[in-house]
């Protein structure tokens, strides 16, 4: 709610990409959703490559824990593709010769 109601007109806020990947999978507006899905489901499930600057505009009057009503990426900015899970990083299989599934979806 500091952000929400500051008095500044502009807000630098600095942090983690899986901070930031959290905060819109929690708080982006049903309208943005409808608006952009594509957009909203990346910046719900990818992270922003690092030093990765987004412009991010709230809207108190929005329904409740809902106040972000538009993302857009600056700089050059771009938002990374999932990483493939542990089991294809690093090849595991198990013993028995089944390969094991650590990857759920």
């Amino acid at each position: 709610s500091q952000l929400l109601y500051s008095p500044h007109s502009v807000i630098v806020v600095v942090g983690h990409s899986e901070f930031f990947r959290a905060v819109f999978q929690q708080y982006l507006s049903d309208e943005f959703c409808k608006r952009c899905p594509s957009v909203s489901h990346n910046l719900k499930t990818r992270k922003i490559m690092n030093c990765g600057v987004l412009r991010v505009e709230l809207n108190p009057a929005l329904a409740p824990g809902t106040p972000i009503e538009d993302v857009a990426l600056a700089f050059e900015s771009e938002l990374e593709p999932p990483k493939p899970g542990i089991a294809a990083r690093f090849g595991c299989c198990c013993c028995g010769g089944q390969q094991a599934s650590l990857d759920k979806e």
